[in-house]
């Protein structure tokens, strides 16, 4: 009897401890709090961009150069979401930095800011124009992601992008091509640096007129290359490790300095940073 006794009252502690458990608060998912975000890696799918934390921006870069005879093309930029995909459409708020911008009216159309139904990943569409300044000059467009109704704000280092556009030589993505860019070009604090904040296309110009870098995606021709996904098939410039070793790039950077110093003797002027963080200064190699 004893031992029924004691089964009967733990049958009665374990049926009184679920009770107690069943009436505790359980979290439970609510759509109020769904946010969202721009990437912070550097390479998503198909898409390549660059991220700088420092920055707390996702850059993106279009050149007509692949589309010469084209009158527009349409871009994407990635949003994607926290918490669960919607059985409708969402609406993405965004915000266009003026600071930020210099993209003149007329010059883009936003075609669509929203993450689909039942996705997790959306874009801000928008459709850039050519123009026959972009051969001299970068668009750029600031976006910066705001709270609405549908959605709350991601991480604060997620909420800015940048897009920028031209029909010259596109700015790299991949971080570690974007290095050997800031071993060539003064600008960023330290020669390793991977933030491309400070990269214009007129840079690039004079790097490639001063090397004749235009095969960096051949793997007949480099052991180092840029021939794959990962890498974007960027062709005018290497990674890193290319001209790391053996300090070639001490080298190189003399050599796009001497071109520099052609280009203003021929001009009558230095050549300006046409947009980044130095926009309007004058294009310095580094020197070592």
């Amino acid at each position: 009897m004893k031992t029924n006794r004691y089964k009967l009252l733990l049958l009665g502690m374990l049926a009184a401890g679920i009770t107690a458990c069943g009436d505790a608060e359980i979290m439970t998912y609510d759509a109020q709090y769904d946010a969202v975000r721009f990437t912070g890696v550097s390479k998503q799918d198909t898409l390549i961009q660059a991220f700088s934390l420092t920055d707390r921006c996702s850059y993106m870069n279009y050149s007509f150069i692949e589309t010469p005879f084209a009158e527009s093309t349409e871009y994407a930029i990635p949003v994607f979401l926290i918490g669960k995909p919607a059985a409708t459409d969402r609406t993405v708020a965004y915000r266009i930095d003026p600071e930020k911008t210099t993209a003149p009216e007329g010059s883009y159309e936003i075609l669509s800011a929203s993450i689909p139904a039942g996705k997790s990943m959306g874009a801000i569409k928008v459709r850039l124009f050519n123009a026959e300044e972009l051969s001299s000059t970068t668009y750029t467009l600031r976006f910066q992601l705001q709270e609405s109704e549908e959605l709350r704000l991601g991480p604060s280092p997620y909420l800015n992008s940048e897009l920028s556009w031209n029909n010259s030589i596109p700015v790299p993505a991949n971080t570690n091509i974007i290095r050997s860019y800031n071993m060539l070009i003064a600008g960023q604090a330290s020669y390793v640096s991977t933030s491309p904040s400070c990269i214009s296309s007129n840079a690039l110009k004079a790097i490639y007129a001063a090397t004749g870098w235009d095969d960096w995606d051949d793997p007949t021709k480099h052991t180092i290359h840029n021939g794959s996904e990962t890498y974007g098939y960027y062709k005018y410039l290497p990674r890193y490790q290319a001209i790391y070793n053996g300090d070639a790039y001490k080298a190189y950077a003399k050599v796009v300095a001497d071109y520099l110093e052609q280009y203003k003797e021929e001009h009558g002027e230095a050549l300006l940073h046409d947009s980044g963080s130095l926009l309007g200064e004058p294009v310095t190699a580094r020197t070592y």
